[in-house]
């Protein structure tokens, strides 16, 4: 099963909490969350391994309808990552 790992990055002056909030609201609703049993991901980072689509451009186009929904506003950047291996991430201190 293909891993999809989505990191998008909204732009000032647009990166506000509250706009995040709308983020993080229309990726969960998408099937993306923050958590999984395993992993906490980093800020504006989600995984998930339940998408329904046909290839990337489709995926990006569906994570842009919800995310208007939401009412999220301004310039985004949204990297979409598939992949069959979750990704390694793990939390330090330095």
């Amino acid at each position: 099963m293909t891993i999809f790992v989505v990191r998008i990055e909204l732009h000032a002056p647009h990166d506000t909490e509250d706009n995040y909030k709308r983020l993080h609201s229309a990726m969960q609703r998408t099937g993306f969350p923050r958590t999984s049993a395993e992993h906490h991901l980093p800020p504006a980072e989600y995984m998930s391994e339940n998408v329904a689509h046909t290839n990337n451009k489709e995926l990006f186009d569906r994570l842009c309808g919800r995310i208007r929904q939401q009412k999220v506003r301004g310039s985004i950047t949204i990297q979409i990552t598939p992949t069959d291996a979750p990704p390694f991430v793990q939390t330090t201190t330095l």
